[in-house]
């Protein structure tokens, strides 16, 4: 095929969301590319066997990379051949973040697009009313906002771009070197988006996050403070309630308050579940990973400082 619609994504400690991405976004993409970087818990795993279960449609590699490479990852990818040899669009995705359209529409608006298209973001909440026992977050999480204030994007990549743009941090726009390429915006098409998803994803995001901002050395003090004010909450003993749940989701990356609107996010293929595991095991191996690689750094640390002292001994 010469005019693929080709997802793209780069994955990190995703193991309570990712299979069910994979599955309901490749309803709607021949395939896939999924860039996992460097996560500790049960992503690459997952990975590995739904590339098994579906050949070529899922392209899985890694990127090692520390910091916040994401963006730097993913204009490689758009200059890479062998990547975007026969694509026609390329649709930019977040672990987290679902085509919410519907499919023959959806292919049929990008095949026969030659610019890139801004794809609204629609936020998912978690409430009280969600089966707890269902371990598909997509399933469980069923309310929406009702308005996004501000309303954010995705934007994909046509193949006219490649080479000639520059997509820009969060992939919500891109920068061109050609003028007459400017996103369109189409009724119908949009993105369903789950970032707040469980207490345990909730935890292992704030706390690693929190504790990889203080580890770098070049860190500006106002970055994600929030955040940071909620990581430092729980070191101190406070747990997030589902209430508490529910005002992240709603407060997230918005200026203001919007009420909930109880809409399910539909998947063109019922599907279940095969390699995906407990949140609460996912945690501790999260937790687990990131203590070793901070007690590495350390011990690297102290290793460096005793070498130097051992050669100011010597003069």
């Amino acid at each position: 095929m010469q005019n693929e619609l080709v997802g793209l994504c780069v994955a990190k400690n995703e193991a309570d969301i990712i299979e069910p991405m994979v599955r309901h976004n490749l309803c709607f993409l021949d395939r896939l590319r999924i860039v996992n970087n460097d996560s500790a818990d049960s992503t690459m795993s997952i990975l590995r066997k739904l590339q098994q279960e579906f050949g070529d449609r899922v392209d899985l590699t890694s990127d090692m990379r520390s910091g916040h490479p994401q963006t730097s990852i993913i204009n490689e990818c758009l200059l890479d051949p062998a990547f975007t040899d026969r694509v026609g669009q390329v649709v930019l995705l977040d672990a987290d973040e679902f085509i919410n359209a519907d499919r023959d529409f959806f292919r049929y608006i990008l095949t026969h697009s030659r610019f890139p298209i801004r794809l609204p973001w629609v936020t998912y909440i978690p409430s009280s009313e969600d089966d707890k026992t269902e371990i598909n977050p997509i399933v469980r999480v069923v309310h929406r906002r009702v308005k996004e204030k501000p309303q954010f994007y995705k934007v994909t990549v046509p193949r006219e771009l490649f080479g000639h743009s520059w997509v820009r941090p969060g992939s919500h726009s891109i920068r061109s070197k050609i003028s007459g390429y400017e996103p369109r915006q189409i009724a119908g098409l949009s993105i369903a988006h789950f970032p707040i998803r469980s207490r345990e994803q909730v935890i292992s995001k704030l706390l690693i996050g929190s504790w990889n901002m203080r580890l770098r050395s070049r860190n500006s003090k106002g970055e994600a403070l929030q955040w940071r004010i909620t990581a430092d909450r729980i070191l101190s003993g406070w747990l997030p309630t589902e209430a508490d749940l529910q005002e992240l989701a709603l407060n997230y990356a918005s200026t203001k308050p919007s009420a909930m609107l109880r809409e399910a996010l539909v998947t063109p293929t019922s599907f279940e579940l095969k390699y995906t595991t407990s949140e609460r095991d996912e945690l501790l191996r999260r937790l687990i990973a990131f203590t070793e690689g901070a007690m590495r750094m350390l011990e690297k640390s102290n290793q460096a400082e005793g070498e130097t002292l051992a050669g100011r001994e010597d003069l």
